[in-house]
């Protein structure tokens, strides 16, 4: 089971990283106007964001598909996804009505059926389980 959970995760979270940054390129003008929207970034910031970002999940995605950084983009991962609920919750509270802009402008309607921040927790868990997977096995075998 554990060795299903630790492919599993990583390969899921790769998936939606490759969509989510190709999508982006795909996309750069709606992309920029989604992080606009959440008013954290001054204008030149935006665009700097809009074009690094898809770039970095590309990035990201290849690391965890290759098991010699699987466990090193997981904890990338993990980083990156706490910055995007961060990033969420504090739009949500100055009551912005922000797409994220993630899955491109017409995203694939199952993710944009789940909220924000439950998607963005339930990733965490899947980039904290990949990033834990290989050292929970480790201390399983010492007992």
């Amino acid at each position: 089971m554990r060795a299903a959970v630790r492919l599993v995760a990583p390969v899921i979270l790769a998936a939606i990283f490759a969509y989510s940054g190709w999508v982006k390129l795909a996309h750069p003008a709606d992309f920029a106007a989604a992080v606009a929207a959440y008013r954290l970034l001054p204008p030149a910031g935006i665009g700097l964001v809009a074009v690094a970002l898809p770039v970095f999940e590309l990035l990201l995605a290849a690391t965890l598909v290759v098991p010699q950084w699987r466990q090193e983009g997981a904890g990338i991962a993990l980083a990156l996804l706490f910055l995007f609920f961060t990033a969420t919750a504090a739009a949500q509270a100055r009551h912005l009505n922000v797409d994220c802009g993630c899955f491109g402008p017409d995203p694939w309607r199952p993710l944009r059926a789940v909220p924000p921040l439950i998607r963005d927790g339930a990733l965490m868990a899947a980039a904290a389980i990949a990033r834990l997977a290989p050292n929970l096995d480790r201390g399983a075998r010492r007992r």
